[in-house]
């Protein structure tokens, strides 16, 4: 992660996180591509991560990969990063209805490859946090790590600013 605090924005961020993760975790790779609207984040297994798509190993790794990079890349842009859908590549799971708060509501199941999307002009949102802050944030992992972002808090964070612009200074 403390390299990390030298990406100017949210694409080279998410393009070194790849490069570490295919040396950190060789049975699973990381790809990011976008189009004008659209950003891709893929996650897929090199090589069988249980002995069936329903192994709750398998189902945990990749819940808990897509939950720690979306909770570290919200926390270094300063923000909760929407994600638009995620199709995740094993049945739907008993828990799944926590997945509505967790990632999305709109959460498929039964693809081949984790895909999850977001608005493709989220890549250039500029990395917030610096040496120091990571420092910091790393004395606290990996529960930081995990810290919700939760989508109302953007919403909150608007409308307050809203209302500060709106009411006359004292």
């Amino acid at each position: 992660t403390r390299s990390l605090a030298g990406s100017p924005i949210l694409e080279v961020a998410l393009e070194r996180t790849c490069r570490f993760l295919a040396i950190l975790l060789p049975d699973m790779a990381l790809q990011v591509t976008s189009t004008r609207e659209v950003a891709r984040l893929e996650i897929r297994e090199t090589q069988p991560l249980g002995s069936a798509p329903t192994d709750p190993c398998r189902i945990f790794a990749f819940e808990w990969l897509l939950r720690l990079l979306h909770g570290l890349f919200s926390w270094l842009v300063g923000r909760g990063l929407v994600l638009e859908t995620v199709s995740f590549p094993y049945p739907r799971p008993a828990h799944a209805a926590e997945y509505a708060v967790i990632y999305t509501e709109h959460s498929s199941f039964g693809g081949d490859t984790l895909i999850a999307t977001f608005q493709a002009n989220m890549l250039d949102l500029p990395i917030r946090r610096d040496e120091a802050a990571i420092e910091a944030f790393l004395e606290g992992a990996p529960g930081k790590l995990t810290t919700l972002y939760r989508r109302d808090r953007e919403m909150v964070l608007r409308v307050r600013d809203s209302l500060r612009a709106a009411l006359p200074y004292s």
